[in-house]
């Protein structure tokens, strides 16, 4: 599953492309990672909702302090077994 693609497809940026996400002031930006964390966290509970024990999102993107091209998301996930 790939939210941000790492190249854009046919030599377009789409606008989950890191490529697009450079050109992004750091606000917009910000609120694109917020969608996508928002996604993920959305589309993992409704696949895996009676496995997951819990979720952590934490880092400069919740911090609300993403800098495009060079922050992540950083997210762990503990399932039980």
């Amino acid at each position: 599953m790939v939210f941000f693609d790492l190249a854009p497809s046919e030599g377009q940026p789409n606008q989950k492309s890191l490529f697009y996400m450079k050109k992004l002031s750091k606000k917009q930006a910000q609120k694109l990672v917020w969608q996508f964390i928002y996604e993920f966290r959305y589309k993992i509970v409704e696949e895996l909702k009676d496995k997951i024990d819990f979720i952590i999102i934490y880092g400069s993107a919740v911090r609300r302090e993403f800098v495009p091209g060079k922050s992540d998301v950083d997210i762990i996930i503990q399932i039980f077994k």
